[in-house]
């Protein structure tokens, strides 16, 4: 499970934010986080800028769980957040409720039919080697070869174990490091 903050200095996407996590002092589970934005464009050049609340994510997104997720001590769990994809699989509105926040309601463009497939699939996956995103046969090709290498499905999900293909690349090349050949050999 990875929580990623929103950005303070945006180009395009969205007013500038930040979150604060609620934090378990025993279990160090994340109770909730509350996401705060302020609006750059009415600054004035010698204004503080005024950051307010923009949602919390128990709230929001508990909110439209079955049954809904109230109590305080709840943890936001990979659980909560697969239950909160499912729940923007049933209904597009909880789709669409993420999708505004994701940018803050700037600049939105469209997103339906396998777009929202994609965003929940991404969602879950969180790992590229379990991306959502299946790339066009052949455009991966060995520094070697000119011709593209096919792919296959373990290229795209990686083995039954589910290691990281870093993994084995790095011990590629340090193997070849030791036995003085490099990627030109």
């Amino acid at each position: 499970m990875g929580y990623i903050a929103p950005s303070l200095t945006p180009w395009k996407s969205g007013y500038a934010s930040f979150r604060v996590y609620q934090i378990d002092p025993v279990t160090f589970g994340v109770m909730d986080y509350t996401q705060y934005i302020t609006n750059v464009n009415d600054l004035s050049p010698q204004a503080e800028p005024e950051w307010i609340p923009y949602y919390s994510a128990k709230a929001n997104y508990g909110s439209k769980l079955s049954p809904p997720v109230e109590d305080p001590n709840f943890e936001l769990t990979p659980g909560f957040w697969h239950n909160v994809t499912e729940a923007m699989e049933k209904d597009h509105s909880v789709f669409y409720d993420f999708w505004n926040k994701r940018t803050r309601g700037f600049d939105l463009t469209a997103c339906t039919g396998s777009c929202i497939s994609n965003e929940i699939c991404a969602l879950r996956g969180a790992d590229i080697q379990y991306s959502c995103y299946k790339p066009d046969s052949g455009i991966f090709s060995k520094r070697d070869e000119t011709k593209p290498v096919p792919i296959s499905e373990n290229h795209l999900h990686g083995s039954e174990c589910d290691h990281s293909e870093a993994a084995s690349l790095l011990a590629k090349i340090t193997t070849r490091q030791r036995l003085g050949k490099s990627h030109r050999d």
